[in-house]
């Protein structure tokens, strides 16, 4: 079943299944406007700081796998460990100003980013099987490039290399009154925005933070083979020993409960410095209309332009350790255009695995990638007078992704074998090479909402639409190459599965009792039983494309809200 016998509740084949994380977060930020009417001027600042703390643990510090009912392993873990992040700043401070002149208002703000973390002196003590253990990782104690222990803790040492990014970025904004009516307004903008790291959720789980930290680095979990040749059930082994003892085999990786030379290193350059953040321009330009009283309509066009990708070149590998060829299509209906013809320029490696040294860096070291997304929104809104409420659009966009300068440059050979730089050894599906430039064409949205009110009945009647694209299809096929990466990506992601319908409804009666307000209501969702498949099976094979999740079944929700 791939669960363990003896786990906690729910633990399948990993890490300890709990843990208990301790967040402590302050956020603080000032403000001043200043307004004469025509002219709105604003400054102001916001901060965050927060620690946390985070321990895995398990109700054993092993648990049993099976296979077909006969003992297959012992799974231990290496628990208790904490591992803690600070973050030290996550900064903005920002002007802006809007001047109304005319039928003419001009907005324009500036904004200084400024986001660091670091690691606090942490200690790892012994365990239930690691009962000898004892991590001291403080400054003068590790080395800052590899994060081992330095013999007698060097005075020398410096703190693992922690994120120091400063960022400048502008707003723009012009409203035009066209007619001088105060009906028709044209609407431009232009705007930087950078992803949000927040306090904790980018420093727990984003591994530029992550990888730094040295405790990451502990081998947490290993897997000794358990014969049990009597057929007890009992592996009569000492699990504290790390050599084959009993009846119970070496454990998988010597180090178990220590921390190892890293995998991936990072250019230090990218970790500080100006202009390092992941962004997103965006450029949009609309007219908006006063079609009659409380009746408008909205036509928007929108393009966002993505920057400042990273690259994890694996150095273990070059250009001349892949073999290129091509691969034929297999002829089947259930792919785009019933399949067939070649994909040209596969690379895979089938030499030996190799020991992974992953040196993270920005793209534009080795070469252009690029993204960008073009998108239309149409939409409408009407508010009647007998409490008709009418709202709906359609949007339509497309997505074009460019990462053919990296895909040819001999040094990054091994991006086209996994996308994103990842090892050949793991598990995903080389791009040809004449997909690097994909073009994933306009998928379409259309969403519409109603609501009305039976006069004097206190009745609220409403419903909802939505249509929406279905899933990018996706074919990994299991290639005739080599051992042990052999799973190619076989079509270009451009097409797409069923679309997703669905209808709500909801009906509402307000009751009134003296001061007091009594609203009973029912929802309905997924009004028609629709069955529109979400996500569905990518590998190609006897199971492709067979639904894994699927739209919600029609369900009722009934409730009540009382005011006084």
């Amino acid at each position: 079943t791939g669960l363990n016998y003896g786990a906690s509740p729910g633990g399948s084949l990993g890490g300890p299944p709990f843990n208990n994380s301790w967040n402590v977060n302050l956020h603080y930020r000032a403000a001043m406007s200043y307004i004469t009417g025509s002219h709105q001027m604003k400054v102001g600042f916001n901060n965050a700081w927060g620690h946390h703390e985070n321990t895995p643990y398990a109700l054993n510090p092993y648990s049993y796998v099976f296979s077909n009912g006969r003992p297959l392993q012992i799974r231990q873990w290496s628990i208790p460990y904490t591992t803690e992040v600070d973050v030290d700043a996550d900064f903005g401070l920002y002007a802006q100003d809007k001047w109304t002149i005319g039928r003419y208002t001009i907005a324009a703000g500036i904004r200084f980013d400024y986001f660091s973390n670091s690691y606090p002196p942490q200690t790892v003590g012994p365990g239930p099987l690691v009962p000898g253990r004892n991590l001291v990782f403080d400054e003068g104690t590790y080395d800052a490039v590899t994060g081992l222990p330095k013999p007698g803790g060097s005075p020398n040492g410096e703190p693992v290399p922690n994120l120091s990014w400063k960022d400048i970025t502008p707003r723009l904004g012009f409203t035009w009154d066209i007619f001088g009516t105060g009906r028709t307004a044209f609407k431009a903008s232009a705007n930087k925005y950078l992803v949000g790291l927040g306090t904790f959720s980018f420093a727990e789980t984003n591994s530029v933070t992550s990888s730094n930290n040295p405790i990451n680095r502990l081998v947490n979990t290993v897997t000794p083979d358990w014969l049990d040749p009597n057929g007890d059930f009992i592996p009569q082994c000492n699990l504290a020993v790390l050599t084959a003892n009993g009846e119970c085999g070496p454990v998988s990786n010597p180090n178990f409960g220590l921390v190892t030379a890293p995998t991936t290193t990072y250019d230090p350059d990218y970790l500080k410095g100006w202009g390092k953040r992941n962004y997103n321009w965006e450029f949009s330009a609309g007219i908006q209309h006063e079609i009659a009283p409380r009746v408008s309509a909205e036509v928007s066009y929108f393009r966002r332009i993505y920057g400042n990708y990273t690259v994890a070149d694996n150095r273990a590998y070059s250009a001349s350790d892949f073999i290129v060829t091509s691969l034929a299509v297999p002829q089947d209906s259930r792919l785009p255009d019933g399949g067939g013809g070649t994909v040209q320029n596969v690379y895979y490696y089938a030499g030996p695995p190799r020991a992974d040294d992953f040196r993270i860096t920005l793209a534009d070291d080795f070469g252009k990638r690029t993204e960008h997304w073009d998108g239309v929104d149409v939409t409408a809104n009407a508010r009647i007078r007998n409490g008709l409420t009418v709202q709906g659009g359609v949007s339509t966009g497309r997505t074009v992704l460019d990462n053919c300068e990296l895909a040819t440059n001999p040094q990054l050979a091994e991006l086209n074998v996994a996308p994103g730089g990842f090892s050949p050894l793991f598990f995903f599906a080389a791009t040809p090479l004449e997909f690097c430039h994909q073009n994933q064409g306009f998928i379409t949205q259309v969403k519409a909402f109603a609501t009305y009110t039976l006069p004097r009945a206190d009745v609220q009647l409403s419903g909802g639409y939505q249509g929406l694209p279905g899933p990018l299809l996706v074919a990994n096929y299991n290639a005739p190459l080599g051992i042990p990466f052999k799973v190619v990506q076989i079509i270009e992601p451009n097409s797409y599965g069923d679309r997703m319908n669905q209808f709500d409804f909801r009906i509402s009666k307000l009751f009134r009792f003296g001061g007091t307000r009594t609203m009973v209501g029912m929802d309905m969702y997924n009004l028609f039983n629709s069955t529109p498949v979400l996500t569905e099976n990518q590998t190609y094979g006897p199971a492709y494309r067979s639904p894994i999740t699927m739209l919600q079944a029609r369900f009722f929700k009934f409730s009540a809200q009382f005011d006084w």
